[in-house]
């Protein structure tokens, strides 16, 4: 999950670059792709989808998709997400996973951040990196 057009396109190249010698299968959705192709795409088969927190509310709410075989659900600048009030979002969609690994990256680790993890995590873990 990811906060914009601009960087669910910039994701789905990073991960095409870096699965060039792979067949790892990488889709994008944002607010301007289309639903009923975003949803035929998916239904073929993919490996990583990168979307926005609306559009894949959207998507994960009305597909019917089994969300219980992801093995990763990651959030990327979740304190910018979170500070945009999308929090109720990414409760949700996390909710509707059973079993998954659950990863946010932030640039700063805040109380909403802190709030969020325990509501939606067994046994939180923060990591913070040195510059």
């Amino acid at each position: 999950m990811v906060q914009d057009k601009p960087q669910v396109l910039e994701m789905v190249d990073l991960f095409n670059q870096l699965g060039n010698n792979n067949d790892l299968r990488v889709y994008g959705v944002h607010e301007k792709t289309n639903i009923d192709e975003d949803k035929n795409q998916i239904s073929l088969g993919i490996d990583v989808l990168i979307g926005t927190p609306n559009k894949l509310n959207i998507m994960l709410s009305g597909a019917g998709y089994n969300v219980n075989k992801l093995l990763m659900f990651v959030v990327d600048d979740a304190d910018i997400l979170l500070r945009n009030r999308l929090d109720a979002v990414i409760k949700r969609i996390s909710d509707s996973i059973s079993k998954t690994q659950r990863i946010f990256f932030c640039n700063e680790i805040t109380e909403k951040i802190e709030f969020l993890s325990d509501k939606i995590m067994i046994e939180p873990v923060f990591l913070e990196a040195d510059e």
